[in-house]
């Protein structure tokens, strides 16, 4: 496992850092996160194709601090955007049934542009929050970019 900090002492990162794994189109993927408790937000971190769960570690670690369960998707490189959507839907349900309904997701890159799918056609993101160019937060129930 090599976690990437920059301001947070890695040690504290392993030590707080847990590994579970969900179902998607029959394969077994590794989901990293960092536990508060059962009745906590959750949040998704939806990372681009070149990015693997440990380079979000810090930023996990992080959002756990403030009081929330944090869930990082694994790699995406070398995936269709459909296949992505499906893994995250199978993601966000893992977290529902084992946690609560209450998630949120933060994501970049390729990451960004599938949760964007997901909001337009699987309904499995209500709101939107994006770094994406101004153009695609103009739809019905967007939120405006940062």
């Amino acid at each position: 496992m090599k976690i990437y900090a920059i301001k947070t002492d890695k040690k504290e990162i392993e030590k707080n850092i847990k590994v579970t794994s969900f179902i998607s189109d029959n394969n077994e993927l590794e989901l990293v996160y960092f536990e508060k408790d059962k009745n906590s937000p959750n949040i998704l971190i939806s990372q681009g194709s070149g990015g693997h769960a440990y380079v979000f570690a810090e930023l996990g670690y992080l959002l756990h601090l403030q009081g929330y369960n944090v869930f990082i998707m694994p790699k995406h490189g070398g995936y269709t955007i459909n296949e992505l959507q499906r893994r995250d839907i199978d993601a966000l349900n893992y977290i529902k049934h084992r946690l609560n309904h209450h998630i949120g997701v933060f994501s970049e890159g390729l990451g960004e542009l599938v949760v964007f799918y997901l909001t337009l056609t699987h309904g499995s993101v209500k709101v939107l929050y994006t770094k994406m160019p101004q153009q695609y937060s103009l739809k019905k129930n967007f939120t405006k970019p940062f």
